[in-house]
């Protein structure tokens, strides 16, 4: 063979195999990104349209490593790295494994040390990808619940809001079942999930949604009713005035309705069941039929209830601000003032 021809042959194989070792450097590299150049044991926290508070995730991560641990069959030390990533960072794979998460931000466990066998809560909290451990969605909404109603956590960094989560899963609307006040193409839907006998729930009638109303009529914002019982007396009371929009489909009515039990709660006067049907009577000239809509209504008055708590609202008065647009929500519980949910209008814009 010519000596030149064989030098060149040399020189091109040891090209390739440079290459080549190059471009998997490169994908490895770039696999990694996700982890915020970490290699190994990381809690990484996924969100969508806004960042995490990073101090509770912190908490959260020793919550989840502490529970690891103190379930593990052998000693086992776990401590993990936090890791904040923009949901179009991670893998193709784990996006596809995330697809029908409803609530962010979501949390992952990547770490190669973890065994299922040696520690089976692993399986009770996570389904697995790998070494990517990530939290079943029910499992997340408890963990969320719990924390948010035991120490008050909220888990976006967002001021003077204090939103609990981003949920991209818009809230049943039937509008033979749902009250909605302003136009049903609205840009934007407050949904307001309430208790009849919530005191926040009153000073959110009487403070805040009156400011909206100019956003209401100009068809930028709606407004829609929701139930939530906390007051097990109330269910009744609820019963009666999901009974009268299902026989009248007149979402003002009923928001009319609320305005007058809530003037009574905010003056301390806690309405009886009798004190809202005379309330009814008087406005509606008759009682809502129950024995034609009676059981209707107790089905909607549980399903949004559960609706409430699977987006992690755990008391009224509890507020889902939703663009209609973007198809995106964030999650708010308690009282907020006109100017806090205009902030969050921003935030979803």
């Amino acid at each position: 063979m010519d000596k030149k021809l064989f030098v060149a042959l040399i020189i091109l194989c040891v090209t390739i195999v440079a290459a080549i070792a190059i471009y998997m450097v490169s994908i490895s590299v770039k696999s990694q990104e996700w982890l915020c150049g970490y290699k190994d044991n990381v809690f990484v926290v996924i969100y969508k349209n806004i960042r995490p508070h990073e101090q509770v995730f912190k908490g959260i991560q020793s919550f989840i490593a502490y529970i690891i641990q103190s379930n593990a069959s052998d000693a086992l030390k776990l401590e993990l790295s936090l890791c904040v990533v923009d949901f179009e960072q991670i893998p193709s794979n784990l996006k596809n494994q995330l697809d029908d998460y409803t609530i962010y931000p979501v949390f992952v466990v990547y770490s190669s040390k973890l065994d299922p066998q040696k520690a089976r809560i692993l399986d009770v909290i996570f389904n697995r990808d790998g070494y990517t451990y990530f939290p079943k969605q029910d499992v997340l909404t408890y963990i969320y619940l719990y924390l948010s109603s035991r120490y008050g956590y909220t888990y976006l960094d967002a001021k003077d809001i204090y939103p609990n989560v981003v949920t991209t899963k818009k809230p049943v609307v039937d509008y033979n079942e749902t009250p909605i006040i302003g136009s049903i193409n609205a840009k934007y839907y407050l949904f307001i999930y309430e208790d009849v006998y919530c005191s926040f729930c009153a000073k959110m009638y009487r403070e805040t949604i009156p400011k909206l109303w100019n956003l209401i009529e100009n068809n930028t914002i709606a407004i829609v009713l929701k139930n939530m019982i906390t007051h097990e007396e109330a269910l009744d009371v609820h019963k009666n005035i999901v009974s009268l929009y299902l026989e009248n489909k007149d979402g003002l009515q009923i928001f009319e309705i609320m305005s007058d039990i809530y003037d009574m709660v905010a003056q301390n006067s806690i309405p009886s069941l009798e004190d809202v049907k005379d309330l009814i009577f008087r406005r509606v000239g008759r009682l809502p039929d129950l024995d034609r809509y009676g059981e209707s209504a107790e089905k909607i008055i549980n399903f949004e209830t559960i609706e409430a708590y699977n987006l992690t609202i755990f008391g009224t008065p509890g507020i889902v601000v939703w663009n209609n647009e973007e198809e995106v929500g964030i999650v708010i519980v308690g009282f907020r003032s006109y100017e806090a949910v205009l902030k969050a209008l921003e935030l979803i814009s």
